[in-house]
């Protein structure tokens, strides 16, 4: 019997060679071993599936073939997989080093989901950002942050049985992942790993982060909210949504002061206020 692989990386791809050539070298290269590798290519017509093919005896699974979006072949990934953990590295991303691997899999790990830092690169090539997280101390204040992304898949090891409770929604287009992390940390109460380190470089020209997109995304992040929240705590944020005077956010020094629960609740009043008058500019 063969031993079930430590984590397996997904990588998705459409059209996208170059990006799919540095993805999969910085998988390859890495010096840690005990993984495999997954490859769903959405039927590029670009020369991706012709590397594919060249280099099928660098994955475990590939396949070339049409999808219906980025989270089809997201969940396409999951069912071909046998890791206990695994990573989505789409194609464009790769890992900060040769030795992440090793850096996060050579000491215990048995938390539900192991997450990370990334680095952001820009479509000029010239900044870099390194994303600060929040640590392993995640609230529902944590994911409706507009500046400050949290728990992202290019830097989450996520343990496949997490999956079994089902797979990400294809209704959504552009934040499924953010959805079924709120529902497994948030809702279900999953445990978290903090990895203080950079994990992947992630390419800022995707989906979710177009200009033209983001009117969508703060359209599934309502939708979101209204799906998954607890009807009390739903009710609580649609008042929220409802503040006309923008003269609420002269409180928010005072609430950033007070302490423990009240500071927890009042964490997440910061933070939707602040939604609210980002939504009310656009």
């Amino acid at each position: 019997m063969n031993k079930t692989p430590r984590v397996t990386i997904i990588t998705i791809n459409y059209n996208n060679l170059a990006g799919l050539e540095q993805t999969v070298n910085s998988v390859v290269n890495q010096t840690y071993k005990d993984f495999e590798f997954v490859i769903i290519d959405g039927g590029s017509t670009d020369g991706s599936a012709a590397f594919i093919e060249t280099n099928k005896d660098k994955f475990d699974y590939s396949v070339s073939e049409p999808d219906k979006g980025i989270y089809n072949a997201m969940n396409k990934g999951i069912l071909k997989s046998n890791g206990e953990y695994l990573l989505f590295l789409n194609s464009g991303d790769w890992f900060h080093s040769d030795t992440i691997l090793s850096k996060v899999f050579d000491v215990p790990r048995t938390a539900d989901i192991l997450y990370g830092n990334i680095n952001e690169i820009r479509p000029n090539g010239e900044n870099t950002l390194a994303v600060p997280l929040v640590g392993d101390r995640l609230t529902m204040a944590n994911f409706n942050s507009n500046t400050h992304p949290t728990v992202l898949h290019q830097a989450s090891f996520i343990k496949k049985s997490l999956f079994d409770k089902g797979l990400y929604d294809e209704s959504y287009k552009i934040i499924a992942d953010i959805k079924f992390f709120i529902e497994s940390i948030i809702i279900r109460n999953c445990s978290v790993e903090y990895l203080p380190f950079v994990i992947s470089n992630f390419n800022f020209d995707g989906l979710s982060n177009m200009p033209e997109n983001w009117p969508k995304t703060i359209k599934e992040r309502e939708r979101i909210f209204s799906e998954v929240m607890p009807p009390r705590i739903l009710k609580d944020y649609e008042l929220f949504f409802q503040i006309k005077d923008s003269e609420m956010f002269q409180y928010i020094p005072l609430l950033e002061k007070t302490e423990g629960l009240k500071r927890w609740v009042n964490k997440i009043t910061i933070s939707l206020i602040k939604t609210y008058k980002i939504i009310k500019r656009k």
